[in-house]
């Protein structure tokens, strides 16, 4: 990550993927809406036009909440490692992290942008490397166990009409703890780090000899302090357990999503439907995490055709699904992108003036 988030000054590269990107989302989502509403588009409509408004500001509002809480997580950690980050800072960094998560394959661009943005808030980059790792750490801990208790509660009723379910948990939970464990290698092992390091100094030789050096100890430096903040886990066991259990019941809170979008719909839940409506979508969380694909596009849609037809009529299933994906996706990348350019230029300003300021103090 330190030898990626050093390439960020030469951002023209990503910009043009994340571009791309939305592209492929946008035609993806063309293509959706195109296919939900090419049969009895007008009666279709006309659902979307009657839902409820106040279930649909519940349902968005989940997706704030989640950017909030997130940020709840990010300055504990932070806390925990010595480091003084506000509170706000946290929520932009989140929320600018968690739009680009949503516009990049495999959500590959979100930990690396959000740790860039922290290090402009003034984060030392190697604390916010650790915080972030920490922070996904937890989180993919959190999504493991909820969604092995989604599984032990809901699979005997969804595996009556899911064609496919045991594969798709198969896939799901075996990628989720491949990524789980690489990552606890790579946080702990020593010798791992190692070997990277000597990878890193023959790549960077063949680059630039005269700076490989430099460039070396400043990596192998980030690394010994990422280490020792990953290695804090351990010695602050009870404070990082309270918030992996923080995690599991935001991660409950927000999979009422679907839960709200039924209801916007007018349609009636008894508990039962409301326990298995919030596991279906830990379930889908959990397939979908690493779908190489922006925001999954494509994956998501088609396992909430097929999870909640115990919830939607078969007319009403469609408009469902837009909803819901409108919650769950466009929502964060609407709002999430304009904060991100909006943001941005905030710190460019601020940086900037920094440096005028330095100029000032340096004449006088």
């Amino acid at each position: 990550m330190l030898w990626r988030l050093s390439c960020l000054k030469k951002k023209s590269i990503f910009k043009n993927s994340t571009f791309w990107s939305l592209v492929f989302v946008a035609v993806i989502t063309g293509i959706t809406v195109w296919y939900v509403l090419k049969d009895d588009t007008a009666e279709k409509l006309l659902q979307l036009q009657q839902v409820n408004l106040l279930w649909v500001a519940a349902a968005m509002s989940l997706v704030v909440f989640w950017w909030f809480a997130e940020a709840v997580v990010i300055k504990r950690i932070g806390k925990i490692q010595g480091v003084k980050y506000r509170y706000m800072d946290a929520v932009f960094a989140t929320i600018i992290g968690q739009f680009y998560s949503l516009a990049t394959p495999a959500a590959t661009g979100g930990d690396f942008l959000q740790t860039y943005y922290m290090n402009k808030q003034g984060v030392k980059l190697s604390s916010a490397i650790s915080m972030v790792t920490v922070n996904l750490i937890l989180y993919v801990a959190s999504l493991l166990a909820m969604s092995f208790v989604s599984a032990l509660i809901s699979y005997p009723f969804f595996s009556s009409y899911v064609p496919g379910l045991d594969a798709f948990l198969v896939i799901g939970f075996g990628s989720t703890l491949l990524v789980y464990v690489t990552m606890l290698t790579c946080a702990l092992s020593e010798k791992l780090h190692g070997v990277i390091i000597g990878l890193l100094s023959t790549i960077l030789k063949k680059i630039n000899a005269e700076k490989s050096e430099k460039w070396i100890v400043n990596i192998s430096l980030g690394i010994g302090e990422f280490r020792e903040g990953i290695q804090l886990i351990g010695k602050h066991r009870m404070a990082h357990f309270k918030i992996f259990l923080f995690n599991c019941g935001r991660m409950i809170i927000f999979n009422f999503l679907p839960i709200f979008v039924a209801l916007a719909f007018g349609m009636e839940l008894n508990i039962w439907m409301w326990i298995y409506a919030t596991c279906g979508s830990i379930l889908i969380a959990l397939i979908t995490s690493f779908i190489p694909i922006p925001g999954a596009t494509g994956g998501s849609e088609v396992l909430f055709t097929l999870i909640y037809s115990f919830i939607f009529s078969s007319d009403a299933l469609g408009p469902g699904l837009l909803l819901w994906r409108s919650g769950q996706f466009y929502f964060t990348i609407i709002v999430g992108g304009l904060v991100t350019v909006i943001y941005s230029l905030y710190i460019r300003r601020k940086s900037s003036n920094s440096e005028v300021v330095e100029e000032l103090e340096a004449i006088e």
